[in-house]
């Protein structure tokens, strides 16, 4: 069942509606990066937005709602990315696709810091976390698609089980960024390509 405060109410058609929404986003995301964490308040958030609070309620039920388009939004963003590297996935080595899959990821932290942020709190909350999951098994059933063409042998539902891995891995790694000084995570980075790319070659004997 839907938590009622992640629902979003409404959804605007008209331009300057769709400005209106966009403004209370675009403030909850300020909001973040300014406290380092998504626990803002909706009377707050409005000051911020320079809407009233009834105009934050008209289109959020709660906090879990404009964080969960806040994800959404910033999940489409990344998949733009993906789906540039996927679409040339057969014709690149392995390799290539994982650094670009990866570059991708740290391009998006680096000019969204919110994202971070957020995915080191999404799965405190049982919708939002609900969200997380199916949102990776989205990426990773794109990916398995992607790999299927490196790796023919191996079976659809192999393949997917560990790009679901692969994804997960990829973001417990990258939701350290924020909390870990630049030459430490450069190093993490760096071991976690190797390995990566070690685990997905070993699918080659399979």
């Amino acid at each position: 069942m839907i938590d009622s405060s992640a629902q979003v109410r409404k959804r605007p058609v008209q331009k300057r509606a769709m400005q209106r929404y966009d403004s209370i986003l675009d403030a909850a995301a300020s909001l973040i990066r300014e406290k380092g964490s998504s626990q803002f308040g909706m009377n707050e958030l409005a000051r911020h937005a320079h809407v009233n609070i009834a105009s934050v309620y008209q289109y959020f039920a709660g906090r879990p709602a404009i964080l969960r388009e806040l994800v959404a939004r910033l999940s489409r963003e990344y998949r733009e990315t993906m789906f540039v590297v996927l679409a040339g996935a057969s014709a690149q080595p392995l390799d290539a696709l994982v650094d670009g899959l990866l570059d991708g990821y740290l391009q998006l932290l680096e000019r969204e810091p919110v994202y971070g942020i957020l995915w080191a709190e999404l799965r405190q909350e049982p919708e939002l976390r609900d969200l997380d999951i199916a949102d990776t098994r989205d990426n990773a059933a794109a990916l398995a698609a992607a790999l299927a063409s490196h790796f023919p042998a191996v079976s659809t539902e192999r393949l997917e089980r560990i790009a679901f891995l692969a994804c997960e891995w990829s973001y417990a790694v990258l939701r350290l960024i924020p909390a870990l000084p630049a030459e430490q995570m450069d190093a993490l980075l760096a071991e976690y390509r190797l390995m990566l790319k070690g685990a997905l070659g070993s699918l080659a004997g399979s």
